[in-house]
């Protein structure tokens, strides 16, 4: 994944040397990335600086690794990646060097390209250069090893932050949910809104449901599709829903003794 910041803020630290983690606890093994990058600077032919890469660990995050290229440090890029991949050294090393096609992509942007850019008009984020240079890496270490998008293949670890998802039922024995790290202002009144309707909120750590909808944006609730995430859902909300009726029991019964 690419991204074009035309213009970062100046907190980021662009142009800072080395490489940063922010508040991960135990910093993942630098090293390792080090060895990487150096590996397919020198696989991908890449005739420039290295990148800068940061470490991040964003729940409900659509992406595993991206590049960011931006005209204030036009001589380098910021490789992000995510904290989740690091536990698995086949998917590192897949999600770097995917990141690295693109490192090398934009060093090699011409001043055409990087006026086309100022104007809004971005190439294609997996074009036949990147396709090109793909099918170098994968020649060396195997089919689909870069791939122009993760799969089922890539392997992440939860992150074992935990979150509030609301799960609500929608008739025919099927369940729809809403997420949020924080109940904002703005969840909380969408919270409020639907809990007379039956609706539940939980706390958990199951990465699985974070990516769907949040909480009081517009896109409302999602409905899963499959058997499998519908099963878990009335799970979830059956086994909240008699331990809140167990809970109003006790309540009541110590009221009144």
């Amino acid at each position: 994944m690419i991204l074009f910041d035309l213009d970062p803020p100046r907190s980021f630290g662009l142009a800072d040397a080395g490489h940063e983690f922010r508040g991960l606890g135990k910093a993942p093994d630098l090293r390792r990335v080090e060895d990487l990058v150096d590996k397919y600077m020198d696989l991908l032919d890449v005739g420039g600086m290295t990148p800068r890469v940061v470490v991040r660990d964003n729940l409900g995050s659509k992406w595993l690794g991206r590049t960011i290229w931006t005209p204030r440090d036009p001589d380098t890029t910021v490789i992000q990646l995510q904290k989740e991949i690091f536990d698995d050294p086949n998917t590192l090393e897949r999600v770097l060097a995917h990141e690295m096609i693109h490192h090398k992509e934009m060093l090699e942007l011409t001043e055409y390209d990087k006026t086309r850019l100022r104007l809004g008009i971005r190439p294609p984020s997996h074009g036949e250069k990147f396709r090109f240079w793909a099918g170098k890496v994968n020649t060396l270490m195997g089919e689909a090893f870069v791939t122009e998008r993760s799969d089922q293949s890539y392997v992440q670890r939860s992150t074992g932050k935990d979150y509030f998802v609301l799960v609500m039922p929608i008739g025919n024995g099927r369940y729809s949910y809403a997420w949020a790290v924080k109940l904002t202002p703005k969840a909380r009144s969408y919270v409020e809104m639907l809990t007379p309707q039956g609706a539940l909120l939980i706390r958990t750590t199951n990465p699985r449901w974070a990516q769907g909808a949040k909480l009081g944006e517009r896109r409302g609730v999602s409905v899963p599709t499959s058997q499998e995430d519908q099963a878990e859902l009335q799970r979830m909300y059956e086994n909240i829903g008699r331990n809140r009726e167990a809970f109003e029991r006790d309540r009541e019964r110590r009221t009144t003794s």
